[in-house]
């Protein structure tokens, strides 16, 4: 299924899933901004590659990136949160600073791609 997306749409966005504990790990909600070329302390290959990536304005006013993060638009992402609730998934919060600092990610690599997503 493709969904369109546009400047300004409102998404959810999960930094990572944990299967063995069955953990959703949410960044929140935020603000779809468009392709722009993530920061050098973000992605060094993608910032020197000129390459770009989704960005998302997190309500708390922090910057995530598409390559790092699953995201949808939010109605979706408020019935993906539920599917997972009802799956025994439990949902934590989590900060994106806090998230970065503890992660051995490279770009364009996720933790959760095995998560069912809703349809």
């Amino acid at each position: 299924m493709t969904v369109s997306i546009s400047v300004g749409d409102r998404v959810g966005v999960m930094w990572g899933a944990n299967a063995e504990k069955n953990q959703i790990e949410s960044l929140g909600y935020g603000t779809y901004q468009g392709y722009h070329i993530p920061p050098v302390e973000v992605s060094a290959k993608l910032f020197h590659a000129q390459v770009t990536s989704p960005q998302i304005k997190l309500d708390n006013g922090k910057i995530v990136w598409g390559f790092e993060t699953n995201w949808a638009h939010e109605e979706m992402w408020r019935r993906n949160l539920r599917a997972w609730e009802d799956a025994g998934w439990k949902i934590v919060e989590v900060d994106i600073d806090e998230a970065r600092a503890g992660s051995k990610r490279t770009a364009g690599v996720r933790e959760h791609e095995d998560v069912p997503l809703a349809q």
